[in-house]
């Protein structure tokens, strides 16, 4: 039985259609002079003799060369001479390529007030499935393509790719038009699905009992977010129950606020709802949009003023509340691919809480909470909660963390679980995710206070997404955020990033790994009674001694494996420390260098790494006997991605009195011969247990299994 007509929440349509694939000066109707005398340039450089594009055989593999020409005719010449060398693998014209890109972006300035770029970096929408339930999507859109799943029509039965009307396909266009594919716009939530679910006929109105059939559709048929850009001033029971049903599901529910906010301004359903994030629009001011829907049910604002989308074989800019829903939905799903584990409560409440407050301070009737934040929804921890890329798991007496092949996700699991509690750190080491060294040298800066964080190297990147988030919930509010190395390794846009959460960094950096240890020595310690000296380059033997650095709060230095740098025989010279303390064998730093220490100087070394690491638990930390409760921390010594959890991990061991010994993630089942020696010497068993944090992309159960028969016996 149908109830009333349902009517789209939109459709203030503002000409500009232009077809399918139609350039920005088409859209924009006139080019200025700069842009004309741009492609100009563009013509010429492309009737420009291309050159010659070489690939060649060379003493050390290949190369590519290339040469310029100016004259057909001497081209085509030189590429059959070159063709007849014999160290000539290929020879062509050099064939043009150009950055793809979206002509209309420019057009969507939605996309600029969002940070779209920013957003997209810091994580995408990738198997995200965003169900629009609205008048069908045109799935023949070509700025559509691959992004449009086979979906539900309540007439005729189909699969929803068709739209009689054109405003699905708009509200589909705005969440996942194709980015950089070198047509027309760009969605926001790149890499999302649509489902694409037709409720509305041609007019744009429909009845409650298609729309509810359409949402319970969508929630059996893997939506994680339902974009509803349509509503009515009357309740409809059916439709609330079909909300309720989708949330109880975990499904995100978007609703637009309405556009009758000009004239008698009725409460919207189902936006009205306490389940549904209901979504009004703003203007290219921050302005509430005339037309918008508002009141004490509003939860979030976003542009819905002059929106370039798709349509059906076109695009064309429309304005209404149902733009503006479509940007928040692609927010919930960005928020739900980065945390999984939330429900939809508090996907609503996380987007609420991180909003951009406009109007009066707190939530009011115009913009609700604000203008949704993707931004700062995705580089904030939701509710300070610790949200671990991945459960830890257990055997027993030793829990598997850092099991992720991703650095930065690793060590930030290795944070929550050293520091649990919000805002329990005072300070934090941030180093590049492949610099490994700096990270070894930085363990007492952390020591027990703070947390060793990772974000991706270069001079160009930006602050990690997670490590943003995590940074906001492990820290106390004013904390000192230490960045390891030169703008080089950790540039200078993730120190900004740093500073714009409200934390002090202090950049800790030398002209090699060398002194930047220096430079980290010399904040760790003015007068340091002991030091730690390791070999800057095959440091695996050291490892270990960076969490007994961290519990201890003593210096790291490195030096070159055969003879003293002169900038650590100057700085151990000025500092004179009362004992220098050399890690591993003369493999790793030798007796030449062992006799250029001035003052006291004791080795701790074994016969191989994993015998460095049970002489480091033994000689350093004074684990020479066994008792009920000891803890360790177990890593991966061997795999290439084991340094990075290995190293974050250091700071678990100083908080947890916990020396780290060392397993093989490529052995399965197996504990390190010196390492199954050292715990049976130790006597586990009998009433006195020890536990273990196992921490390594590649240590699987049966590692975990038999190092808990160790601790247990």
């Amino acid at each position: 039985m149908r109830f009333f007509r349902w009517l789209v929440a939109a459709a203030v349509t503002t000409a500009l259609a232009v077809p399918a694939g139609a350039t920005e000066q088409t859209l924009q109707g006139s080019a200025t002079a700069g842009a004309e005398a741009a492609a100009a340039s563009d013509e010429q450089d492309a009737g420009d003799e291309p050159g010659i594009a070489v690939m060649v055989r060379t003493d050390s593999g290949v190369a590519v060369e290339r040469y310029e020409t100016s004259d057909p005719a001497v081209t085509d010449e030189a590429l059959r001479r070159l063709r007849q060398s014999d160290r000539v693998i290929t020879a062509e014209r050099d064939v043009p390529v150009k950055a793809m890109g979206d002509p209309l972006r420019t057009f969507q300035w939605a996309l600029d007030r969002l940070k779209a770029e920013p957003v997209a970096a810091a994580g995408d929408a990738a198997g995200q499935k965003i169900a629009v339930v609205d008048t069908g999507v045109d799935g023949g859109h070509p700025d559509l393509a691959g992004a449009v799943l086979s979906g539900f029509d309540a007439f005729d039965g189909g699969d929803g790719k068709t739209d009689p009307n054109g405003h699905g396909t708009h509200v589909a266009g705005i969440i996942a038009a194709v980015a950089g594919n070198d047509i027309g716009v760009e969605g926001f939530a790149r890499g999302a699905k649509i489902l694409p679910v037709r409720v509305l006929e041609g007019d744009g109105s429909g009845f409650s009992s298609d729309v509810a059939e359409g949402i319970l559709w969508a929630v059996q048929n893997g939506a994680g977010v339902i974009n509803l850009s349509l509503g009515s001033p009357e309740t409809s029971s059916v439709v609330d129950e079909a909300v309720r049903q989708a949330v109880q599901q975990g499904v995100v529910v978007v609703a637009a606020s309405g556009n009758e906010g000009g004239n008698d301004n009725p409460v919207m359903y189902p936006a009205a709802l306490p389940e549904v994030l209901s979504v009004g629009a703003i203007d290219q001011t921050d302005e509430r949009a005339d037309f918008s829907g508002h009141g004490d049910w509003l939860d979030l604002v976003a542009p819905g003023v002059q929106i370039a989308s798709t349509m059906s074989g076109q695009y064309m800019y429309s304005s209404g509340t149902s733009m503006a829903a479509p940007y928040v939905s692609a927010a919930a799903a960005q928020v739900r691919k980065r945390y999984p584990a939330l429900t939809p409560a508090q996907v609503r409440d996380h987007l609420r809480t991180t909003a951009e407050d406009l109007g009066p301070a707190g939530h009011d009737e115009n913009f609700g909470d604000g203008l949704v934040n993707p931004l700062e929804a995705l580089s904030t921890a939701p509710g300070g909660a610790a949200i671990p890329p991945s459960t830890p798991t257990s055997v027993t007496n030793v829990t598997s963390i850092a099991a992720q092949a991703d650095l930065v996700a690793a060590a930030t699991q290795i944070s929550q679980t050293a520091f649990p509690t919000q805002g329990s750190a005072t300070t934090a080491v941030l180093a590049r995710d492949d610099a490994f060294a700096d990270s070894l040298a930085g363990s007492a800066l952390a020591g027990t206070r703070g947390p060793i964080l990772y974000t991706t190297g270069g001079a160009t990147a930006g602050l990690r997404a997670e490590t943003a988030a995590e940074l906001r919930r492990v820290l106390a509010a004013g904390s000192v955020v230490h960045v390891l190395g030169g703008p080089g390794a950790v540039s200078e846009r993730v120190a900004a990033d740093v500073r714009a959460l409200g934390f002090t960094v202090v950049r800790h950096q030398g002209a090699s790994r060398v002194e930047t240890a220096l430079a980290i020595a010399d904040s760790v310690s003015a007068a340091p009674a002991k030091v730690l000296l390791a070999r800057a380059d095959q440091w695996a033997d050291a490892v270990t001694g960076g969490a007994y650095a961290a519990m201890a709060g003593v210096p790291m230095l490195l030096t070159q494996s055969d003879s003293l740098h002169p900038a650590v025989a100057a700085w151990l010279a000025a500092h004179r420390p009362g004992e220098v303390v050399l890690l591993g064998g003369e493999s790793a730093l030798s007796a030449k260098v062992a006799a250029s220490v001035p003052g006291r100087v004791t080795r701790v070394a074994g016969s191989t790494r994993a015998g460095t690491a049970v002489a480091v638990a033994k000689q350093l930390w004074g684990r020479r006997s066994g008792k009920a409760g000891d803890r360790f921390v177990a890593v991966d010594g061997f795999a290439g991605d084991s340094w990075s959890p290995a190293l974050g991990a250091a700071v678990l061991s100083a908080r947890h009195g916990a020396p780290q010994i060392l397993v093989n993630g490529a052995a399965p089942s197996t504990v390190m011969p010196e390492t199954e020696g050292y715990l049976t010497e130790l006597g586990y068993g009998d009433g006195k247990a020890a536990t273990a944090w196992l921490a390594g992309p590649k240590v699987g159960t049966g590692t975990a299994s038999r190092l808990n028969a160790l601790l247990t016996q």
